[in-house]
């Protein structure tokens, strides 16, 4: 016990040595900023790594055959939903239309034709009925005509099939010109031209693929001895290049299991900020919850100091300062775990420690009164206990 406190005061003293003149000669309460020691939920992970892919991308194909008379776009060209990306030769779609609306102009005369025959034959029809109580009336003659009525009415319903026909065909050729303008279905970046102008393209083929970079998600194989802690709905956290951490939501879990790597493909939506640069195929780390979350005293990351390879927190006792050594556990977002050396309630130095002495009086940035001099509640909402058992307590499990 007396080897582990000289330890801890050469420590201090060392901490003390490093600090610059003007800091000890500074009269009056440091101007510093503070944070509360609380308690807070930690759920172990496990990370696996995955990549980002986007939910819109593929070739782009022409839905008709023909000549390329243009293509509009290059790649690395950024289009919108809608933009022209190539257009074809349209002269014998064109053709195509012309027939077909001649054709659809054909029927209809045909179908005004037959209307007229029928009309004329229903009116002899009715003057040959109405004759039937006189002298003049011929029932052979009635029955010619009720015949030709029923031809005329044959010739009319032809007519307007075909009519019906050549339209339903005109409109198809219409669809076709139409077509001959290849266009965006979505808003992306161009990353591979498939065919250039002058080439023959038929429907099906591709002629540029397209990315959507601005609708990402993540996309990671989970091991099935972990899979249990991923279902839909779930915020977990996602390590985007060295340091960017951003949450995203379980989107789906593919309910299949590669037999050789016994993983399950999971997809999630991460919650990015603005002007982030990513890009598809980028790495990224998914942070996989696993257990049940535990209670664990937090101190935020700026109040932890390395001094001679052992990590300090800056107290604040009564207004002043306190140099506290501390075992430090897992990160939980912008705060440590603390394992040994602090309590909920603690108020400690974030800002302004690195200048700092043993004893030093301090005040909150902003502030009138000595920092510390008001107790701060602890996790239970009652006010902190006092600092000297926080010390006692941190020096015995010293």
């Amino acid at each position: 016990m007396f080897n582990q406190t000289r330890i801890i005061a050469s420590i201090l003293g060392m901490a003390i040595t490093a600090l610059p003149i003007a800091a000890l000669a500074q009269g009056g309460p440091a101007p510093v900023g503070i944070d509360i020691v609380k308690t807070e939920p930690l759920t172990q992970t496990s990370p696996v790594i995955g990549r980002l892919v986007s939910r819109k991308f593929g070739p782009i194909a022409a839905r008709t055959s023909g000549p390329v008379e243009e293509v509009l776009v290059g790649v690395g060209d950024r289009i919108k939903e809608g933009d022209i990306i190539a257009r074809l030769d349209v002269r014998r779609q064109q053709a195509e239309v012309d027939l077909r609306k001649s054709e659809v102009a054909e029927y209809q005369g045909r179908i005004a034709m037959a209307n007229a025959s029928l009309r004329k034959a229903q009116q002899e029809m009715q003057r040959m009925e109405n004759l039937r109580s006189s002298a003049a009336f011929q029932k052979g003659r009635l029955e010619d005509l009720e015949q030709t009525v029923a031809e005329a009415r044959g010739s009319l319903a032809v007519a307007r099939a075909e009519a019906t026909s050549a339209k339903a065909s005109a409109d198809q050729a219409e669809i076709e010109l139409n077509d001959s303008d290849i266009r965006a279905p979505f808003d992306g970046v161009v990353t591979i031209k498939h065919v250039e102008s002058g080439a023959w393209v038929n429907a099906g083929q591709p002629v540029v693929t397209l990315l959507s970079d601005h609708d990402l998600e993540i996309e990671a194989a989970v091991p099935s001895r972990i899979i249990s802690g991923v279902k839909t709905g779930v915020v977990v956290k996602v390590r985007l290049g060295e340091t960017e951490l951003y949450d995203a939501v379980i989107r789906a879990v593919i309910p299949e299991e590669n037999p050789l790597t016994r993983t399950r493909i999971v997809r999630a939506i991460p919650d990015l900020t603005a002007g982030a640069t990513l890009a598809a195929g980028q790495s990224a780390i998914m942070m996989v919850p696993i257990g049940e979350p535990r209670d664990v005293v937090t101190v935020h990351k700026d109040a932890v100091l390395n001094r001679g390879g052992t990590n300090l927190v800056v107290l604040v006792v009564d207004g002043k300062t306190e140099f506290r050594p501390v075992q430090i556990g897992d990160a939980v977002g912008s705060r440590f775990e603390i394992l040994n050396g602090l309590i909920p309630g603690d108020v400690t130095v974030v800002r302004g420690n690195e200048r700092l002495r043993p004893g030093q009086a301090v005040v909150p940035a902003g502030k009138g009164k000595p920092a510390g001099s008001m107790k701060s509640p602890d996790a239970d909402g009652k006010p902190a206990a006092a600092k000297t058992d926080s010390k006692q307590k941190a020096q015995g499990e010293s």
